[in-house]
């Protein structure tokens, strides 16, 4: 849309783009897990929601990553009060 060229959405879009078809792994069996995850069929069946849902090998290694460095700060904060 013309409105938000040059606005920071339009950027966000134009990143997508760019790797758009370029995803590692199997977009169709991601988007098949997505759909049974939101309708608690397959894979899901049985299960809770998840908060996170994690697809892809790195996807673990790269949340944990994440918890591990804002629990450091966390925990670097506390020591300071």
């Amino acid at each position: 849309m013309e409105e938000y060229e040059g606005a920071p959405a339009a950027a966000n879009r134009d990143d997508m783009n760019r790797y758009s078809g370029l995803q590692f792994g199997d977009v169709n069996k991601a988007a098949e897990v997505i759909v049974e995850v939101m309708t608690g069929t397959g894979v899901a069946e049985g299960k809770e929601m998840p908060l996170r849902l994690l697809l892809g090998n790195d996807a673990n290694v790269t949340v944990i990553e994440g918890y591990e460095k804002t629990l450091r700060y966390l925990e670097s904060e506390r020591a300071n009060m």
